[in-house]
């Protein structure tokens, strides 16, 4: 959509690599449907590199250097551009209808973009520029309404939230898992939880079940098919262990006053109200299991 500084004359195409591995431009192409422009690439695309054309000059995107200089401008009302590798094969395309232009504001220059770099060249996949998330700078200095060499505005990196799930009525391991991962296109490769005693667990599956009582700094980290990754950090409380010593279906206050009963050495236990009495599972019943299980009935 060109830039403030000029008319649509002062444009900027961007191709980026969603690949790993480098990419030898030699021999591709990007060129429109009414063969203006037509631009012979050249030089090395990165893995996950940017790699920006500017017209007729390096001042289009003034403080950011081009990697290649092209002449032919677009037409305003739309045409399709076609990315092809050295066999002539289409390998990506913008607009491919060749309809009105999907994205993009002319008045206020603001760029078009692509949402999801790995999704189809359909309309929904692209947006306008939105205005904040920008990069570089025009001819007259003026920040640009679009994102060279960097992420565009309209891929966002995913959402982590985690919660954890004991049951009300008893003390139980802490079962954790992912609440929501959101991205462009909502494709979430894996997940890597990390507590405050350095156990780290990776694992695609999105749940992660830990049997230690104990007050733990927990992570999540979560990475998308785009390389981005989003974070959550929260402290939790785990008490381990069953908690329902007199076996009436409930955790309640009679359990605590018996567990510190006998942690006082005032009652005997049986074999089974041992068992639900040791929240922690150390094998004995002292005050921290009294403590542990107090919090929980309170709601700590």
């Amino acid at each position: 959509m060109g830039t403030a500084s000029s008319t649509s004359g002062d444009e900027w195409i961007e191709l980026r690599n969603n690949t790993d591995q480098e990419v030898d431009l030699g021999g591709w192409t990007l060129r429109s449907n009414d063969g203006s422009p037509s631009i012979p690439l050249a030089g090395v695309l990165e893995a996950g590199g940017f790699y920006l054309l500017e017209r007729s000059d390096d001042t289009t995107v003034n403080d950011i250097a081009a990697d290649q200089i092209y002449t032919g401008g677009l037409v305003d009302s739309g045409e399709t551009l076609a990315l092809r590798d050295p066999t002539g094969r289409v390998v990506d395309t913008a607009n491919a209808d060749g309809g009105t232009w999907p994205a993009g504001i002319k008045a206020s220059r603001s760029t078009m973009e692509r949402v999801n770099p790995f999704a189809p060249d359909q309309d929904p996949n692209w947006r306008t520029n939105d205005g904040t998330t920008r990069n570089g700078k025009d001819a007259k200095g003026n920040p640009l309404n679009g994102t060279p060499r960097s992420r565009n505005s309209c891929t966002n990196p995913p959402v982590a939230r985690f919660s954890w799930s004991p049951d009300p009525a008893a003390i139980w391991d802490a079962v954790l898992f992912l609440d929501e991962s959101t991205d462009g296109d909502g494709t979430v490769l894996s997940w890597a939880w990390t507590f405050g005693d350095g156990n780290l667990s990776f694992e695609r599956s999105p749940t992660h079940e830990y049997r230690s009582p104990g007050t733990y700094l927990v992570s999540l980290e979560v990475a998308d098919n785009d390389g981005l990754m989003g974070s959550v950090r929260e402290e939790l409380r785990i008490a381990v262990g069953k908690g329902d010593v007199d076996e009436n279906g409930t955790v309640d206050v009679i359990d605590v006053r018996i567990v510190l009963q006998a942690a006082l050495g005032l009652v005997h236990l049986t074999t089974g109200e041992s068992e639900q009495a040791d929240v922690d599972r150390d094998g004995d019943v002292d005050s921290e299991d009294a403590r542990l299980l107090a919090e929980h009935v309170i709601g700590m």
